[in-house]
Order: C-alpha cells, then structure tokens, then sequence
C-alpha cells in the first residue's frame, strides 16, 4: 500500500513556506506574507544567519509588513521594538541589555528603520552616535549607524546622527565604503545631499576602487551620479 500523502504540513514543504517567509517579508510584500501565514508558514522561524521574518522585513525598513508580523505573533526583541520605534520597550529592557548582542544591534536597527525618537533615547542614554561593530557580529558589515540610516533613505535619521557628531568619514569594514557611497548605491538623493554638505568626500574609492558616482551609476541613478561627480 502506498504512503499517505502528508499534504503541505510535511517538512519539506514547511521548510519552503518558511524560506518563501522571509523572502517575502524582505521584499516587503505584505500580502504574500499574509498568504503564507494562512498556509501555515512559522512567523518565528529564522534562517542560519539568525534571522526570522520580522528580522528580515526591519532589515529592510519594510515597516508595513514588519506591522503585519507582529500582529501574527512574531516576536518581538530589543532590536526589533528597536526598529520598529518602541522607546518605551527599550526603556523597560534596556537593564538588561548587553552592549554587543543587544546595545548595538538595537541602535543600528533604529537607524536602519529611521526610527529618530528611538535614535535619540539611545544617544541620550549613552551610545556613541558612531558605535560600529564588527561585521561578525552585526549583519555581516560592520558599520555605524549612519551607514544604515543611509542606504535605506531615512534623512530625517541622517541629519538627527549628523547633527549628533556622526562622522562622515568612516568606512565599512568589508567594502571599505563611506555613507555617502551606500546613499549613492541606493539612489537617495536627499540624502547625499545631506552627506556632501556635512564635508562627505565625493572623490573616496572604497575597497574594490569604486566611488559614490560609480556606485549610483552601476544601479541606474545617472543624474545622482552627475550630481556627485559636480560636487
């Protein structure tokens, strides 16, 4: 006699539910995320890197599906009430933090996510505007928090971090890339702006000899390029 069939809910199939998860959930596509939830996908399950659905999504400032997430039961720790601009969960947990697993990843995904009142608690309360992890430790790329409020357009968090003291020259430790590069890569105009007026050097070459016009040229942003390059 034949095996029954074991239908959607065998591992295999639960496995691809939960990769399609966190797939959909980066790319922000909120009714796709609904979708797989309501097949039964894992909204705490995370990849060997660590991350889970709502991790992916903040990763990627998906605020919308990050929203949609936490009301199907993601959980939610200091880096996510972090990203997601719960200052008054951070408050209650911060006793508890520790200043690598949890200070810094949740300072770096408030400025990821623009999370400017969240931003200024934590400068308030004693992190330094330019803390920069190791890439190990943090996402792969060790970077300060103006490199992720950058790349993801937040010009509101830029100019709070650069009116904080944030320095523009820093670099981050895998490409060797200034901010401005990330905010040129990424097409954010405003952005760049902000930078070269704050004394970015639009002449820098990162690691593999690329500069910020380079970057924005590489992803089709031409007159951002031409921008940088009059700069």
């Amino acid at each position: 006699m034949a095996a029954p069939d074991e239908g959607p809910n065998d591992d295999a199939e639960r496995a691809r539910g939960n990769a399609a998860l966190l797939d959909a959930a980066a790319a922000g596509d909120t009714d796709r995320v609904t979708a797989l939830l309501d097949e039964g996908a894992d909204v705490a399950h995370a990849n060997e890197w660590g991350f889970d659905a709502l991790g992916s999504a903040l990763w990627e400032s998906r605020l919308d599906t990050a929203s949609v997430l936490v009301e199907r039961g993601a959980p939610v720790d200091l880096d996510a009430a972090a990203a997601l601009g719960d200052v008054a969960a951070i408050s209650a947990r911060w006793d508890a933090a520790t200043p690598v697993e949890d200070t810094i990843g949740a300072y770096l995904g408030a400025c990821r996510s623009g999370q400017v009142e969240v931003i200024r608690w934590f400068l308030a309360n004693g992190v330094p505007v330019d803390l920069h992890p190791p890439g190990e430790e943090w996402g792969g790329i060790g970077s300060p928090g103006l490199h992720h409020a950058a790349v993801n357009g937040h010009a509101p968090a830029v100019r709070l971090l650069l009116a904080s003291g944030a320095d523009v020259t820093l670099v981050d430790d895998v490409h060797g890339s200034q901010a401005l590069a990330w905010a040129a890569g990424a097409g954010h105009a405003d952005v760049v702006g902000l930078l070269l007026e704050a004394g970015a050097d639009p002449r820098h070459r990162n690691l593999h000899g690329r500069s910020a016009s380079g970057l924005a040229l590489d992803n089709g942003f031409g007159d951002l390029a031409a921008t940088i390059d009059a700069a």
